[in-house]
This record gives structure tokens, sequence and C-alpha cells, in this order.
């Protein structure tokens, strides 16, 4: 595909970069000079200084003969003006534009991006995307990955099998699949034994599990795990600290939560826009405001504030108190990641890895819509749509799963997810999660399509 990237920060650079060494043809388009220079000279990308607005800029950048643009620029303006312009003066196919401002996506403005409003095929709002995964681990404590797939409707988590854990009291065999999960397999050390050569489940495993989102809280049980959690405390209340607790307000499962929010403007806003939640207008790293919230009685703390340092300390401060389960948001990812997994914090989101990542499933020369690497065990877990003329079409799923370097976790068919049993056979158009060696990546690939 040709792309015309507009904005060269560090989520545009890295869309550009894993564009091109995926065999796509990239221009970038970014106002920074020094920026453009660095992009010609160490990176087979063609890029220019302009703004991506201006028609003849967007031309220049081989926009007429462009399949695709992903506006990612600091302007919500900028992008959705950026990409109504391809559409309307090149009739760019795909258009896909970052939008922070939660105004512009509010439901009641639904019609701004209906046919006839401003053209946009795909909106990526990093405070949305990033409030889905901390509510996720609200919703599954103390697993250690939860992604999502088959358009949020299916997750795939993994957890470490500790002293207590069900699953190694039981037949495992009566619990690699259900009608709502199937195991994938587990790691032990170094080695990955996919899911039908299981033959039992030891102390210190990781077990990773395809299951419908709306039963990802029952599969718990497997590991142990205590998933009653009642208090919650989130540390920063802008748009993605509000956007969780308007999602914990609203959940079928009643919690306690509270927010501290530095700013008195902010928390009095809060407060008028919150129902059921108590808004504390103060200092999270302040001990009298931690005292106030009463931490040591909490189950979860959120840190979500927009200053990486300060999620970390009040992170940590929780974890003294005994908080059992800490999630900082982290920016910086390279600067402060693993410093801040060595301070003992649980779980660490990057908003830049989660726009990345919901931008560049949209160009898969393969149809793999979604992927994730679990460089450990040289594994990767894709989406990936069945072709109309694949030769596995009619095939049944188990027979497929008996080849030694994959396991099917799920299929997903018009809008449903079907966690497959013997009697499943594979349909053109389905999409498929995979879990396959690394090694393999093209094989299975190559299995899906012709």
């Amino acid at each position: 595909m040709r792309v015309v990237v507009c904005g060269a920060g560090l989520v545009g650079s890295s869309i550009a970069n894993y564009l091109s060494e995926n065999g796509h043809e990239v221009s970038v388009i970014d106002t920074n000079p020094e920026v453009v220079n660095n992009l010609n000279i160490y990176h087979d990308i063609r890029a220019i200084v302009g703004h991506s607005c201006h028609p003849d800029v967007l031309e220049q950048a081989g926009m007429s003969k462009a399949d695709a643009i992903v506006a990612v620029t600091v302007s919500d303006e900028i992008n959705m003006l950026t990409c109504h312009e391809a559409y309307s003066l090149f009739s760019t196919p795909l258009k896909i534009a970052r939008v922070r401002s939660q105004s512009y996506l509010d439901p009641k403005y639904s019609e701004l991006f209906a046919p006839g409003g401003i053209f946009v095929d795909h909106i990526i709002s990093p405070e949305a995307e990033v409030a889905k995964a901390f509510f996720d681990h609200i919703r599954i404590t103390g697993v250690e990955k939860i992604i999502s797939f088959c358009d949020n409707l299916l997750k795939v988590i993994s957890f470490n099998i500790g002293e207590g854990a069900r699953i190694m009291s039981v037949d495992i065999n009566d619990y690699i699949v259900t009608d709502h999960y199937k195991i994938l397999g587990i790691q032990r050390g170094t080695q990955y034994i996919f899911g039908e050569n299981i033959k039992n489940v030891e102390l210190g495993d990781k077990l990773f599990i395809a299951v419908v989102a709306s039963y990802a809280e029952d599969v718990c049980y497997l590991s142990g795990i205590d998933n009653n959690i009642e208090n919650i405390v989130i540390i920063g209340g802008g748009n993605i600290g509000y956007t969780i607790a308007k999602m914990v307000e609203d959940s079928p499962i009643k919690r306690n939560l509270q927010v501290i929010e530095l700013s008195e403007k902010r928390a009095h806003h809060l407060a008028s826009h919150l129902e059921k939640t108590v808004v504390i207008n103060g200092s999270a790293i302040d001990r009298s405001i931690l005292n106030e919230v009463e931490i040591d009685n909490a189950d979860v703390l959120l840190s979500v504030t927009n200053d990486d340092k300060v999620n970390i300390l009040a992170a940590l401060l929780a974890k003294q108190r005994g908080v059992p389960n800490v999630i900082a948001l982290i920016n910086e990812i390279d600067t402060y990641a693993d410093l801040a997994i060595n301070l003992g914090i649980d779980h660490i989101v990057n908003p830049r890895a989660i726009t990345i990542n919901n931008i560049i499933k949209n160009f898969s020369l393969e149809k793999v819509s979604a992927l994730h690497e679990e460089l450990e065990i040289k594994s990767e877990i894709i989406e990936i749509e069945v072709m109309e003329d694949s030769k596995i079409i009619g095939q049944n799923v188990f027979d497929i799963d008996k080849i030694d370097y994959l396991e099917i976790g799920a299929i997903y068919r018009n809008g449903e997810v079907l966690i497959p049993d013997h009697k499943d056979i594979i349909m053109a158009y389905d999409k498929i999660v995979v879990m396959l060696k690394s090694s393999h990546y093209n094989d299975v690939v190559n299995m899906f399509r012709k």
C-alpha cells in the first residue's frame, strides 16, 4: 500500500518505520525540518516539510496515488481536516485520524463523522483506548497481560500459577476447552507447550487463555486469583481518569471509587459529572491525602496523571502501604518502564504503544488485523482473516490444532466470537485468533491465504 503519514512525532515516526519495514511505500509530512531530514537520511521513507492540511503539500507527498492517510499531528483539528481533504480532493480510500478531545467523540455529536460529515474512516482515541486497558485490569485483576481481539469481544490473558491455584488440583483435560474459553498453552521457563500437549500444570507456569470478554472475570478462579475488587483509587482526574471512573460507575458490579485530583477547578468539574464517585482535591503523594482515601484498604490503585514521575511515585507509595494491585500510566516507556517494574509496580500501560497498535492493524498485507508478540517464548498471537480461496476452508479446527506450531483460540464470525469445539469447521472470511511459534509465522499466514 501507498501510505501518507502526517505528523512525525514518536507515534507518527514509529508508524512510518513499521509500515516501511513491512513492505509499504511511505511518505511523511511534518513541519519540523530536522525531524524530516533524519527520516530521509536514516530510514527508507520519503519525508517532506510542510503543513499536512495544505492541499499542495498533500499532493507533493503523493496523495493522489495513496491508498491511505494516517493523520497523527498534535492537533485534532488538523488531523480531521487533513483526512477530509484527502478524500475530497484525492479520493483516498482509507483515512485514519488521531482525535484526543472527547468533545468530538461525544455520542450526541456522532453525525460529525457520519456520511456527509467529516470523511474519517477510523478514529483513534488514545485516551479512550488507554481507559479501556485500565478498566480491563480492574475487571480481571492479578493477571499479567490482557490483550484484546475480535473488536474487544475476545480477551487473551496470561497469569502465573501460584500456590493454591485450582488448576493444579484438577484433571487438566477437563479445562482445556469450555464454551467460553480455551487454554492456548503454558510457558514453562523458556519452553512453550501448546494446549493440546499439556499434561499437567506446575507451580510457576504461565498460562495463556483465550476467553470471551464477558466471561473474562470467571477464569480467574483457575489461578487462585482473588478477583473480589471493592475499593478503587484513581490518581489523576484528566480525560483518562474521568473515562475510567465513568466506566466503573456504569459497570453492573458496584464498587467504591475515589479519585484524587490536584487541580481544584478540575476536581469540582469531576464532582459535578460523576454521580457515584468521591472526588478529593489534593496531591497523591501527600500522605495525609492517602490517609483520607484510606489507601490501606484499597484493592486497586490506578495512577493516570500526565506526569510519569508522579505516577511512579504515587504507585510506589501505594505499594508500600500494601495495595495489592497497582497500575501506572507510563508515557516515556524507554526511560521509566524497567524502573517501574523493578520498584514493584504490578503493571504499566503505555499510551503510545496502544495507539500504534490500533493504527497499524489496518495495514496488514496478509489480512492480519491484530498481532501481539511474546518475545520470551518466541511466539505470537494473531487475528487473521480466512481468504475466500484458502485451502483450509472446510477443515475441522481440531485437525488444524494437531499441527505442532500453532493453537487456534477462537473464531470471529458474523460479529460473534466462537470458542471452537470438535464440530467447528473453518469458513471463508472467518477471523481466527491463533497462537503460533514466531519461526512459523509465514507458514501460518500462507495457510490462511490461497
